[in-house]
């Protein structure tokens, strides 16, 4: 039986009065209260979750790991990225909505 996981949703908040359109005054109905920036999933295993979203969303990758986020992993003990316990998976275009699968 599939076991129901948590979605926590993080949202970025900008100004209020800011106008996306710098030619528009603020106060108009264009004016952005806020963003959803992250979306994190439980998981019981984040890696393979993560790699199956980013395979199934365009312009998707897992973040990769740089010297010192293994070096950070390590002093975790934790010896392989696969068994990271949050795992990151971002646009490659540079969009602002990132998903983040952490172990639970």
């Amino acid at each position: 039986m599939p076991v129901a996981g948590t979605v926590h949703v993080r949202i970025c908040r900008e100004s209020p009065g800011r106008s996306e359109d710098p030619s528009k005054p603020p106060g108009g109905q264009n004016d952005v209260m806020a963003k959803i920036r992250d979306i994190v999933f439980d998981a019981r295993h984040p890696a393979p979750i993560a790699r199956f979203w980013a395979a199934a969303l365009d312009d998707y990758e897992v973040a990769p790991y740089d010297d010192a986020e293994l070096d950070r992993l390590r002093g975790l003990g934790i010896s392989d990225p696969e068994d990271d316990p949050t795992v990151l998976v971002e646009a490659s275009h540079g969009g602002v909505l990132r998903l983040w699968f952490q172990c639970v």
